[in-house]
């Protein structure tokens, strides 16, 4: 996991990111190293810069090598948009041919693990009391099933993508499903189903229903014909006989009538809390306690004990929840109004030191409280303006420049090569 940031106003836009990433061996292991990179610069003659938060690999590519075969590759193109640039990369991620023969079984693998934890997740939560075990996630696979039937499929899946996938990785998705999920209840008769869940779930977009790992990338900065900074946010899942699991999912420009923006990535929790003036963990234990309020209050009034709340304390539960979470958004609105009006005016120095801040005040609250200190290290901290490009406020080295000469003036070689007119997109 990971904290990181994107600010913008009508001058420049600031990303920053700690250093934290978690790696895990698939089962049960898992380690935070505090010296990742997130934060890079598209090149030297674009004002645009990347920033990846969740996992730090694509397929089993880190992220920042898959930036730099990007960057090598686009060396001569400029972009009119962000947004072209974040579609441009997208098409360089389904066709690119980087990636060795076979790589798509760590999607697969992938997969499979984020549903052995749904699944099992799912059991230890029902509430049926009737069924067997077996028949239970018998039950539940078929709802998944229905569930993911209604789910748009990807935008680059063929017609023929699951039967393709089905036939040439299905047995190898069940042998690994059977190893990693062998505290689960499966039998022979669970494996149509299941098999179906597995492949639907990768050639669909099933964000709004079940939650599967995906890697974030943020596309920031300004386009040749941009004067205001946008932005475009990117969720990836992985890629598989020229079909690529991931889109655009947002995408966020400051203008005149909308000056300053604030955008928190990964965890966001914090940063809720300075602009809302509330956690968001209590605001939801405030929802809940009114719903239970609400739940009991006509058993209350007419003395009656039950078990199960009555349909009118069910529906006053559902009134006073709605009403309650429209008046912590307006608050929290109203609460972050001045800070967005400040942000506006701040200089571009001024606007990465906020970013920073915030991400730090992440860090902190993870390094003094029992949680698992999943954000920390240095924070890294870009700033972008119009014609000047990235420029660096804050950036940790991974090596002593002293030690290094070679490989900065093989940098500073390469750019003086691209000095030359690129062509649009």
């Amino acid at each position: 996991m990971t904290a990181e940031l994107v600010a913008m106003n009508r001058q420049a836009v600031a990303l920053a990111a700690d250093s934290a990433v978690t790696w895990a061996d698939g089962y049960s292991q898992t380690k935070v190293f505090r010296s990742a990179h997130k934060v890079f610069a598209l090149s030297d003659h674009h004002s645009i810069g990347l920033m990846f938060y969740h996992q730090a690999d694509w397929m089993g590519v880190p992220w920042e090598t898959v930036v730099k075969l990007f960057r090598e590759s686009r060396q001569d193109t400029s972009y009119d948009t962000i947004a072209s640039c974040a579609q441009d990369l997208l098409e360089f991620l389904r066709t690119s041919d980087f990636l060795e023969e076979g790589q798509e079984n760590w999607w697969y693998r992938r997969v499979v693990l984020d549903w052995v934890e749904i699944l099992e997740n799912m059991l230890a939560h029902s509430e049926e009391t009737t069924l067997k075990p077996h028949e239970k996630l018998a039950a539940i696979l078929g709802h998944c099933l229905e569930r993911l039937q209604n789910c748009k499929p990807w935008p680059t899946r063929n017609a023929d993508w699951e039967k393709k996938t089905e036939k040439a990785s299905g047995s190898q998705m069940l042998d690994w499903f059977r190893e990693f999920g062998e505290d689960l209840p499966l039998e022979s008769d669970h494996y149509p189903n299941l098999r179906k869940v597995l492949i639907l779930s990768m050639s669909r977009d099933i964000t709004s229903e079940f939650r599967l790992m995906y890697s974030g990338l943020v596309v920031a900065g300004f386009g040749n014909r941009e004067i205001y900074p946008s932005m475009s946010e990117i969720r990836l899942h992985g890629c598989a006989h020229g079909m690529l699991a991931g889109a655009l999912t947002e995408q966020i420009r400051v203008n005149w009538e909308n000056p300053a923006c604030i955008i928190p990535l990964a965890q966001t929790d914090m940063t809720q809390l300075f602009l809302g003036g509330i956690h968001p963990e209590m605001a939801e234990e405030l929802l809940l306690a009114a719903e239970k309020v609400a739940l009991r209050l006509p058993e209350s009034l007419q003395e009656i004990q039950t078990a199960e709340p009555t349909p009118v304390g069910q529906k006053m539960a559902e009134i006073m929840r709605e009403q309650l979470e429209q008046k912590i958004r307006e608050l929290a609105l109203g609460f972050s109004l001045d800070t967005l009006a400040i942000l506006d005016g701040l200089p571009k120095d001024e606007l990465g030191h906020f970013a920073r801040m915030l991400v730090e005040l992440t860090s902190s609250r993870r390094h003094y409280s029992s949680e698992e200190e999943t954000v920390g290290g240095p924070v890294d901290v870009a700033v972008i303006t119009k014609g000047d490009g990235l420029s660096w406020l804050q950036r940790k080295q991974a090596f002593p420049e002293n030690l290094n000469r070679h490989t900065h003036l093989r940098s500073r070689q390469g750019v003086a090569k691209r000095r030359k007119k690129p062509q649009k997109l």
